[in-house]
């Protein structure tokens, strides 16, 4: 079972850009964004095989375990006060971004009901009170996962701490239990989800049932690609895979690319995508693999795909790359390139900070400010002024968005004038695959905006 909250918006049209503008505005979202490093865990000791180290409450627990040789188990045997294990030392964060905590639990009989969450903390580390998000958890004597996606951090928030108790909180305090806790993880959600997609640090993340190697000579970009080479008639087929498993939400739309390079013409070469759920010892247990058959030539080649169809009960998804079409009897041989591996969320407002509660954060450009007045809902708005009569004053989104070409796309902004009538330029800027600006190709639309603010859509195709 899957436990959510922070829940975002599945659909672009539900969300809006909201902007007072001065003179000028080139909204500038592009086709294709530089692979990232996928998140590391940003809780120190998740998985409590240092003991207690990084966490305060609780104690360690080497009697139950999801995987390793250790637990974190938390008692409340008080009925006066509540009693949690929580990270002794803040976590940073970005307000404006979305992250995935998940933890592992067990109780210790039926029908257990424990509480998993985090609070927020300013810069100066002061608890923001009532904002803490807390998810409650029936579990029984099985370790099962609990994955939270948290979204719309109070904008003060600069840092977390995670809280694991096994009780619920109530105000008289009087519940007790005892609960195991395990393998706990806080990941950024935004970007990339695949650990070193660009093989810039090596085989890091990656295995294989084959020798693997990240040459240097021909990459698509950076520094090195990864080799992967069946020379083998055996069975069985020889492929890499990655070795992190990734959190996802079934009913989420997310995107998968990647760029494949054959060593012959008319190569066949296979990305799987594994769908997992967890078994009756929490592990992993594939439901379903998902194959996707690509014909390669000695160039390189994108391989794009939005992946909206995962099986109902997938939590993870990894991602294995097979260099010749995979056969029982492993008899087919080759030797394939892969680089620059991107899984992303692919639902929601793909802008970053649209709604600019979170300052500046995710925009750049000359002649703006955030104030906090005319806008058209939350508290803040961007504010442009083009006082220059020699140049147009820009301001544009920082990170270039992918898109797929065959998909539908609605830009929506508000914007303000200062005074009725005025002219405003939105711009979409495309960018090609080498993440070169396509020139002549922005899509412009001229805005007349007033006093009173504008409503302005765009379907884009």
């Amino acid at each position: 079972m899957v436990y959510r909250i922070g829940r975002i918006s599945t659909s672009v049209s539900g969300s809006h850009v909201l902007m007072s503008i001065g003179l000028l505005l080139s909204l500038m979202l592009a086709f294709f964004s530089q692979p990232q490093p996928a998140s590391a865990n940003l809780v120190l000791n998740g998985d409590f095989e240092a003991g207690i180290t990084g966490w305060t409450g609780g104690a360690e627990d080497g009697s139950f375990f999801h995987w390793g040789k250790k637990s974190l188990r938390v008692e409340d045997r008080s009925t006066t006060a509540w009693i949690s294990a929580y990270t002794t030392n803040s976590i940073p964060i970005s307000p404006e971004k979305r992250y995935l905590l998940e933890v592992w639990v067990r109780g210790v009989s039926a029908n257990v009901r424990v509480e998993v969450g985090i609070q927020q903390f300013d810069s100066k580390d002061n608890w923001i009170s009532d904002n803490n998000k807390v998810t409650d958890v029936i579990v029984g004597t099985q370790w099962i996962p609990v994955q939270v996606l948290l979204a719309d951090f109070n904008p003060l928030a600069t840092a977390i701490r995670i809280f694991l108790s096994p009780t619920d909180w109530t105000a008289k305090k009087e519940l007790i239990g005892t609960a195991y806790f395990d393998d706990v993880r806080f990941i950024p959600y935004s970007g990339n989800l695949v650990e070193n997609g660009d093989f810039e640090t090596g085989l890091t993340g990656w295995s294989g049932n084959t020798s693997l190697s990240t040459p240097t000579t021909n990459p698509h970009s950076g520094k090195a690609s990864l080799k992967v080479a069946d020379n083998s008639t055996a069975k069985p087929a020889l492929a890499a895979y990655s070795n992190s498993y990734i959190p996802v939400f079934s009913d989420m739309t997310y995107f998968l690319e990647t760029w494949l390079r054959g060593t012959v013409n008319n190569q066949e070469v296979w990305v799987t995508l594994g769908q997992y759920t967890f078994d009756a010892n929490g592990n992993y247990a594939r439901i379903k693999n998902k194959d996707y058959k690509v014909r390669l030539g000695t160039s390189w080649q994108r391989f794009i795909m939005v992946v909206d169809d995962l099986e109902p009960d997938t939590q993870w998804v990894n991602i294995t790359l097979w260099p010749t079409p995979w056969t029982d009897d492993g008899i087919n041989t080759g030797i394939a390139y892969v680089d620059d591996i991107r899984f992303q969320l692919y639902n929601g407002n793909l802008i970053t900070n649209s709604s600019f509660e979170y300052g500046d954060a995710g925009w750049t450009g000359e002649g703006y400010k955030i104030v906090d007045t005319y806008k058209n809902s939350g508290s803040f708005s961007l504010h442009i002024t083009d006082s220059s009569a020699t140049k147009n004053i820009l301001v544009w989104t920082q990170d270039l968005i992918p898109v797929s070409l065959d998909s539908i796309y609605l830009l929506q902004a508000w914007v303000r004038g200062k005074e009725d009538g005025q002219g405003v330029f939105i711009s979409v800027s495309q960018f090609d695959e080498n993440r070169q600006w396509i020139y002549g190709n922005n899509i412009d639309s001229k805005v007349i905006a007033s006093t009173a603010g504008t409503s302005f859509r765009k379907v884009i195709r």
